[in-house]
């Protein structure tokens, strides 16, 4: 499952959650996930230093760019696309 910051404000902040194939978890999952959470006290949450969850391996820097362009473009017939000389704008609000 992987875990991705929520495009709200800070004091608004949730997360997204999806399985490794980026499927959305159903309600059931959710609200599993949402009430083991919320049973969480701040003491047990347990903080590592970014630059110490690096060397452990425990998180890691990707560029997944490219392979969410390709993705993107295999759902999409990019030769009509091309070929149709449009220009598209996209705003992510950055997202």
């Amino acid at each position: 499952m992987a875990f991705t910051a929520s495009h709200n404000s800070r004091n608004g902040m949730g997360s997204r959650s999806s399985t490794a194939i980026g499927v959305l978890l159903m309600t059931d999952e959710t609200n599993r996930i949402e009430a083991e959470t919320n049973q969480m006290r701040l003491e047990d949450v347990i903080k590592i230093p970014l630059d110490v969850a690096l060397s452990a391996g425990i998180a890691e820097y990707g560029d997944f760019t490219n392979a969410y362009i390709d993705r993107i473009e295999s759902f999409i017939d990019m030769a009509a696309v091309r070929k149709m000389g449009l220009k598209v704008i996209v705003d992510t609000m950055y997202g």
